[in-house]
């Protein structure tokens, strides 16, 4: 299935917020699989017992990542050399949630910020130009780790109530549903994913604390 743009608009909605639980390649397929909690309500408008959805990016070309001790702004500090089997471990032990609202193709990409402090530059098709790339950012007060990936296309498995392959416009609409239900002051919603309203934020309070 070829992506259009208002599949890509889509994905990037229903991604934010998402919580980033693991990564694997598998080489010999040239094959990228990335599993996601992800921000969701069903159409029934309930929210999901397993919001778990892997990622399964096919046609992979290029990974580069930079993890670096410190915070993001901190242009003074090195990047931990890696190799692709460390990413799992690194993804496994941020587990945080990776916010925006451009992931795939992003306009916005910061890759120039730090493409010359790569932990990992791993290459498997250099000759074909890829059709899409895949922006994602985790951090920790300690730590901080830049990924991005270049790939051609893309399917979505779900793992309940058995594995199977997982309609791309269905996770589209779940996650849409879920962001226009959350501005709506579903009250499930920010209890379950720990998510509020950005007018619900009490910012002189924030600023005090600082």
């Amino acid at each position: 299935m070829e992506l259009s743009k208002q599949h890509i608009d889509g994905i990037n909605v229903a991604l934010n917020e998402a919580t980033w639980l693991g990564f694997e390649v598998v080489e010999e397929n040239r094959i990228a699989v990335a599993t996601f909690g992800v921000f969701s309500l069903d159409e029934q408008g309930k929210v999901p017992k397993d919001n778990r959805v892997q990622f399964i990016f096919t046609g992979l070309k290029r990974i580069a990542c930079s993890f670096r001790d410190g915070t993001w702004g901190d242009e003074k500090n090195e990047a931990i050399p890696l190799d692709v089997s460390n990413i799992t471990q690194i993804v496994e032990q941020i587990k945080s949630s990776i916010y925006g609202w451009e992931f795939i193709d992003s306009s916005a990409s910061d890759f120039s910020n730090w493409k010359n402090r790569l932990s990992l530059d791993y290459t498997l098709e250099e000759k074909e130009e890829a059709k899409h790339t895949i922006d994602l950012f985790q951090e920790t007060p300690i730590q901080v780790f830049d990924f991005k990936m270049w790939f051609d296309n893309l399917k979505l498995f779900v793992p309940h109530p058995e594995y199977h392959e997982h309609d791309l416009e269905t996770f589209i609409s779940n996650g849409t549903r879920a962001w226009d239900e959350l501005q709506k002051g579903n009250e499930e919603l920010q209890e379950v994913f720990g998510i509020s309203r950005y007018e619900d934020f009490n910012f002189e309070d924030i600023e005090k604390k600082k």
